[in-house]
């Protein structure tokens, strides 16, 4: 679901002398597995690796924001993700934006409103019951910019 419930998994990583036992506030994302796992195997992630190291303090400090998509389960065309494409997100401080697309958008999304583009301030709002896109309007511009930026449409 493009909803927290859906998205705010924990990763738990033990590796005794390497990773010290805490708990940790900054956003990670399934994306920056692959590029931790080959750091700690002495590998270099590819250029094309969208993700970052876990392990790395500094990266994981200066990372601002996080983004996604949300597939259906079918695969309409192979070859054209954005035929699958129902939702793009993206995660910024305590705001949270989610983009539908338009020709995708699930029977759940309509039952629980249009389908509209939706932004919660999820310190406030941890449930997103309240969209804010429409009175915050500057902030849904902006932060639909900067996710268009990092994850196009198609």
């Amino acid at each position: 679901s493009q909803y927290d419930g859906g998205l705010r998994t924990p990763i738990m990583v033990r590796w005794p002398g390497k990773v010290k036992p805490e708990d940790r506030p900054e956003l990670a994302n399934s994306i920056d597995l692959a590029p931790t796992i080959l750091k700690a195997c002495g590998l270099a992630p590819t250029e094309a690796m969208q993700g970052i190291d876990l392990l790395d303090d500094e990266a994981l400090a200066k990372r601002k924001s996080t983004y996604g998509a949300i597939y259906l389960h079918n695969a309409v065309d192979i070859h054209k993700p954005s035929a699958n494409l129902t939702y793009r997100w993206l995660i910024n401080g305590d705001w949270k934006l989610i983009l539908p697309h338009k020709e995708n958008v699930t029977t759940r999304a309509k039952q629980k409103d249009t389908g509209d583009i939706e932004l919660y301030n999820l310190a406030k709002d941890p449930h997103e019951r309240k969209n804010l896109a429409k009175a915050r309007q500057g902030r849904t511009k902006r932060l639909a910019k900067q996710l268009n930026k990092l994850l196009p449409e198609s």
